[in-house]
């Protein structure tokens, strides 16, 4: 049997892992620095749930202030007004359509923008553009679970490391996205923004 002088060059297909010169590990660093040194951030906010199991989104508009390092005052003004406000120590949620305010101890998870920065394993993704700004995009799986959070995307400014959006997915499969701008380190003088004294009358829940 004869074998055909000639050769044969097979099609070689090369996957390549893409590279990129900072690592997810320095983006969270330099993310948490800026955190601290710059003493927080003022954005405006919306906020995205995606219910799985009901096929429906809903979306509200708002503010929101965070200070270095666990106070942050977060207003929704539409399509319903709520209040959230922590002082370091506690957290109120006030309601005023149901004339109500829980209060409860702030948790470390409260502070979701930087929680799971810490404690988290984290992937890089491809950069993405939130707000007109160019943003280095991550993945975050918590180190340990708390039976909600499946897991955590966030996109950060390159210019800035500061937060343009995050993206939780629960275990449910139910996302929330919070995505700001406007982003802003000047942060107001006041710090009786956050505390909060309940109106007369209304209900509180411990």
């Amino acid at each position: 049997m004869k074998i055909a002088p000639f050769l044969l060059i097979g099609v070689m297909i090369v996957f390549v892992t893409p590279t990129f010169a900072i690592s997810p590990e320095e983006i969270i660093e330099h993310t948490l620095e800026t955190y601290q040194n710059k003493g927080g951030f003022t954005a405006k906010l919306t906020q995205t749930r995606i219910i799985e199991v009901l096929n429906r989104t809903q979306t509200t508009h708002g503010t929101i202030i965070m200070k270095a390092p666990n106070l942050f005052r977060i207003s929704y003004a539409a399509p319903d007004s709520q209040l959230i406000v922590s002082n370091g120590d506690s957290v109120w949620l006030y309601t005023p359509e149901l004339n109500q305010v829980q209060i409860s101890p702030l948790m470390s998870s409260d502070n979701f923008l930087y929680h799971y920065f810490e404690n988290s394993r984290a992937e890089r993704l491809d950069d993405d553009v939130v707000s007109a700004t160019q943003c280095y995009q991550l993945v975050l799986t918590p180190h340990q679970s708390d039976g909600i959070t499946k897991r955590i995307k966030a996109w950060i400014a390159q210019d800035t490391y500061l937060p343009y959006q995050i993206e939780t997915l629960d275990q449910n499969g139910n996302i929330t996205r919070y995505t700001f701008s406007n982003v802003t380190t000047t942060l107001p003088a006041d710090s009786s923004l956050f505390q909060f004294d309940p109106p007369e009358g209304v209900d509180i829940f411990r």
